[in-house]
């Protein structure tokens, strides 16, 4: 064995250890395409079993890519040009979210009331929403006052501030969206 196996079993042992995923169960299934190129992956039976398995275990495409020993653009490249692939990973991505979501129901059956809102929310959230959205209506004074410059309004917040009433001499008029000048009488 020279330096670049070891090297490439201390990766291997350490991704096993950190994963649980053993590496080396695809070297019968490894065939070499010359140098400088790292053996490609055959897909069988054997390896389309596997990726199911991981992806239905949750793994990320780059977690399964490096337990195949490739890189993710290779696994991308695979499931676009395998079907069968394309189809282990689908297929395992299905198993994993159907285990999880049992899960979650076992749970909110069982009285587990985080379990539960977090079910009621995302499986009706129209009826269990934390924050519902109410639509109003803009009243037509609201409308009037929003459609008025800021003149006009300046006018207005004066007259009021001032105690005048629109009755009341000089307290000035808009006339096409031009205003006059209100001077309080003295």
């Amino acid at each position: 064995m020279n330096e670049r196996d070891n090297k490439g079993s201390d990766l291997e042992n350490m991704w096993a250890a950190a994963t649980g995923i053993e590496t080396t169960e695809f070297s019968e299934t490894r065939v070499n395409t010359g140098p400088g190129r790292p053996p490609a992956v055959i897909v069988d039976d054997a390896i389309l079993a596997m990726v199911e398995q991981y992806a239905s275990d949750g793994l990320t495409h780059e977690q399964i890519a490096k337990a195949l020993g490739i890189h993710r653009d290779t696994l991308r490249k695979m499931k676009g040009r395998n079907a069968a692939f394309a189809a282990a990973v689908q297929k395992g991505r299905a198993i994993g979210m159907q285990t999880v979501a049992n899960s979650l129901f076992e749970n909110a059956k069982s009285g587990n009331v985080v379990a539960q809102i977090f079910y009621l929310k995302n499986r009706d959230p129209e009826n269990w929403r934390d924050v519902k959205r109410v639509e109003t209506e803009q009243s037509s004074a609201d409308k009037a006052l929003g459609e008025l410059g800021k003149e006009s309004l300046a006018i207005l917040a004066k007259a009021l501030k001032t105690g005048l009433s629109a009755d009341s001499p000089n307290t000035g008029h808009v006339i096409d969206g031009q205003a006059e000048d209100v001077t309080p009488p003295d």
